[in-house]
């Protein structure tokens, strides 16, 4: 008898190859219905088990057909948002499409959807969606999974000894933040799909565009989860905050202000961080700058994110708790 590395005889090793290749044989959607497809269960595990074990085939499509359901159901807890505007149908197929080829190897389920969001992103099939909106949605689900991902840590509180040198420092970003930019209302859409108000697993109607691109940080910070709607100049100066000094990212937003907004920003300014601060954004204080990739496409130039232009806003922001499931 011959042995495999894990020490299991071969016929062992290549029965249970058999059987993960059958579990993962797709789903039939000729119907309209998701159904098992067992004349494509082949080799050793039709010569040997199959044939001569009764019940056995119904079984394995059971096991087939449940393989893929529960994995369905884990990328659409993951992918809610995206699940929902092209409707749990085409999301199953582009799921299958993505799990064939990036089978989950883990112990922790939710981690078959790393790189779901990259695949989607440069996914060229028709979703219904315009090409930035399905974009945005990705990138909006992707955020949140990484949030909720994030180590937990110390947040800054400056001490009286460090207010003196606090402009030539550079705050330090906690890890469970984000700045995103949305064209479409999708942050309501997603807390009221994860609300409930919604329900069902029908396409879901994508809002008007807005008039103008909004910006809202999104966070998940000890035991505060949120979502923080800034002013774009808020959100600009938060952007600028990650990588830069503080005197150094004051004064690029003045620079981008016109003179009206720049008479307006003292008072805003010490608003902004100080809220920055209270919500934990920061964990300590850094001499030298640290560059800090932004989840999302298009972050590389600040000026194609956010719209510098429009005008500084006395609207209150609001914080409103994100109702993601824990899947």
């Amino acid at each position: 008898m011959s042995y495999g590395k894990s020490g299991a005889p071969s016929w062992l090793v290549a029965l249970q190859e058999e059987l993960g290749k059958a579990l993962r044989t797709p789903l039939d959607r000729s119907t309209g219905t998701l159904r098992p497809q067992p004349e494509q269960y082949r080799g050793v595990l039709c010569q040997e088990l199959l044939p001569g074990v009764r019940g056995t085939r119904a079984g394995l499509e059971i096991y087939n057909r449940q393989y893929w359901f529960r994995l369905f159901g884990v990328m659409q807890s993951e992918f809610p948002l995206v699940a929902r505007l092209v409707g749990f149908w085409r999301f199953n197929e582009l799921a299958e499409a993505f799990l064939g080829k990036h089978p989950p190897s883990g112990h922790d389920i939710a981690s078959a959807a790393d790189g779901f969001a990259d695949f989607l992103a440069q996914s060229t099939g028709e979703t219904g969606l315009p090409r930035e909106a399905l974009v945005q949605a990705v990138w909006l689900d992707e955020s949140w999974r990484r949030l909720w991902r994030a180590p937990e840590e110390v947040p800054f509180r400056p001490a009286a000894s460090e207010l003196a040198s606090l402009a030539e420092q550079q705050l330090l970003p906690a890890r469970g933040w984000v700045i995103f930019e949305e064209s479409w209302p999708l942050v309501e859409l997603r807390r009221r799909l994860l609300a409930g108000s919604l329900p069902g697993e029908h396409p879901v109607p994508l809002p008007p565009a807005l008039d103008t691109p909004r910006s809202w940080a999104l966070f998940s910070l000890g035991t505060r989860t949120g979502q923080l709607l800034l002013d774009p100049h808020q959100a600009y100066l938060l952007w600028l905050l990650r990588s830069h000094p503080i005197a150094k990212a004051l004064g690029m937003l003045e620079v981008s202000c016109s003179p009206k907004e720049q008479a307006a920003l003292p008072g805003l300014v010490q608003g902004w961080i100080a809220r920055s601060v209270d919500l934990g954004f920061w964990t300590g204080l850094s001499g030298r700058s640290v560059v800090v990739d932004e989840v999302g496409p298009g972050e590389a130039d600040g000026k194609d994110r956010f719209p510098w232009s429009a005008p500084v806003a006395d609207a209150a922001t609001m914080v409103v708790d994100d109702p993601m499931d824990d899947g």
